[in-house]
């Protein structure tokens, strides 16, 4: 009979779950380990990494080479970046999810006093909404990991006294607002991630 190693699949994906670890996308072979008669395979092996991680090397893959003696395939993270010259304009799909960004964006959009004709007043103002852009990144959206964390514990708070002696009304208002910020947080990591 098997030894049951459910417990241990449950502590391991609780720690790469608390931990935010992500797989990255795969290149090559769908499978890292093969049974040496070839009657069984699967993906044991991986890279998981976290967000700063992706933030410094967005391109990252996991590239799974040839198995050779082993019955494990080697597999090797590269992050390759190519340069095709100035960035285009690019927005982030989870901007959207914002509050206020596509009122600011309008507001900015009508702010911008340019002269000409219709091609270079759209360039200039793509250009100067750009930088701004960069600038609301920073300061307004964030760092989406670290109001996530804050988030959480102030859900911890909330719950240890809801353990100690229930929460009164005005706590129970104040959960039901950190649970719907929690879940636009992780909407927005998502959106990220894809």
């Amino acid at each position: 009979m098997g030894v049951d190693h459910s417990s241990e699949i449950v502590g391991f994906n609780s720690f790469i779950d608390a931990n935010l670890l992500l797989d990255l996308p795969i290149v090559g072979k769908n499978y890292t380990w093969f049974k040496s008669n070839g009657s069984a395979k699967s993906r044991i092996d991986r890279v998981l990494v976290s967000e700063e991680w992706l933030v410094r090397w967005p391109m990252s893959k996991q590239y799974v080479k040839q198995r050779e003696v082993s019955d494990h395939c080697a597999i090797v993270v590269k992050s390759v970046e190519k340069d095709w010259g100035p960035k285009p304009f690019r927005s982030i799909d989870a901007w959207f999810l914002e509050r206020g960004f596509r009122e600011m964006v309008k507001e900015k959009w009508l702010s911008y006093p340019v002269k000409g004709n219709a091609f270079v007043t759209f360039k200039e103002k793509l250009k100067r909404l750009k930088g701004d852009l960069k600038i609301w990144n920073r300061d307004v959206f964030g760092n989406i990991q670290t109001h996530k964390r804050m988030i959480l514990q102030e859900i911890e708070v909330l719950d240890y006294k809801d353990c100690l002696d229930g929460l009164r009304e005005g706590d129970s208002l104040k959960m039901a607002e950190l649970v719907s910020r929690l879940k636009e947080t992780y909407k927005k990591l998502e959106s990220l991630i894809r």
